[in-house]
C-alpha cells in the first residue's frame, strides 16, 4: 500500500492570501492508485478538528511511486469569514480518503508559526481645499492588511496647529465607512466642513484619525 505524508510544510502571508509551499511524499511500498486531494485549514491551534476553517483543496493527479515526492506552492485567498487574530495553517493529505494507505494517521501537517490575520487601515491621500470658512477634505482609506474589514468604522476630522493629531484637537466631524474593504481595497469620499466661528486666527491644518472608535482590531 502507499503511505502519503507531508515531507515539508510551511505557510506565510502573501498579498491578501495564504501561501503554502509543501511537499507530499509516498513513503509506502506501493504506488498511489489515482488522484487524491490535499486540504488546507485555518485553526486557532495546531490540532485539526471540526471548528477549523477550510481554506481550500487541491487535487494531485500524479501517480506517486514509492519514494516519489510531489512539490507545490498553493496560494489561497484569505476568506472574509476568517477570524481576526493569530491562526495556524494546517494541511491534510488524502483528505477525501481516496487512497487505502499503510498508515492512515500520519496525513496531517502544520506550520508551527502562527499567522497574524488582521486588517491595517491607513490613509493614502488627503487633499484639502479651503474656500473662506469652508474646508473640503477628500480622503482615501486603504486596507493594507491581509484580512478584510467587514464591520463599520469611523473617520474623524480635526483642526490642528501642531504636527500631530489627537482627540484633544478641535473636532470638525466624522464619516462612517460601512462597505467591506478587502486587501488593497480603498474607499474615497469628499466631505465639506464649516470652520467654527470660535477658531482663532493663525495657521491650522486638517488632521484625520481612521478607525477613531477603535472598532477594528488592526495590525498597527
Amino acid at each position: 500500500l502507499p503511505d502519503l505524508v507531508f515531507s515539508e510544510f510551511s505557510a506565510r502571508i502573501g498579498s491578501g492570501e495564504v501561501v503554502i509551499p509543501h511537499k507530499i511524499k509516498n513513503q509506502g511500498e506501493a504506488a498511489t492508485t489515482g488522484p487524491f486531494q490535499a486540504a488546507f485549514y485555518l485553526s486557532a491551534d495546531t490540532v485539526l478538528d471540526g471548528a477549523d476553517l477550510l481554506l481550500g483543496t487541491r487535487t494531485i493527479l500524479q501517480i506517486l511511486d514509492p519514494g516519489d515526492v510531489e512539490s507545490e506552492t498553493t496560494r489561497i485567498a484569505i476568506p472574509a469569514s476568517a477570524p481576526a487574530g493569530s491562526a495556524y495553517v494546517l494541511g491534510r493529505v488524502d483528505s477525501g480518503g481516496a487512497q487505502a494507505e499503510q498508515v492512515e494517521t500520519n496525513n496531517g501537517a502544520f506550520d508551527p508559526g502562527a499567522l497574524n490575520l488582521r486588517p491595517d487601515l491607513v490613509f493614502t491621500s488627503i487633499p484639502v481645499e479651503q474656500s473662506g470658512k469652508t474646508v473640503i477634505v477628500t480622503d482615501t482609506v486603504k486596507n493594507q492588511g491581509p484580512l478584510a474589514v467587514s464591520a463599520p468604522f469611523r473617520v474623524d476630522y480635526y483642526l490642528v496647529q501642531s504636527g500631530t493629531v489627537s482627540t484633544s484637537d478641535l473636532f470638525l466631524g466624522s464619516r462612517t465607512i460601512s462597505t467591506p474593504l478587502a486587501f488593497n481595497v480603498t474607499n474615497t469620499k469628499t466631505t465639506t466642513f464649516n470652520v467654527p466661528g470660535s477658531v482663532s486666527a493663525g495657521t491650522w491644518k486638517v488632521g484625520l484619525i481612521v478607525d477613531a472608535g477603535a472598532a477594528i482590531s488592526e495590525l498597527n
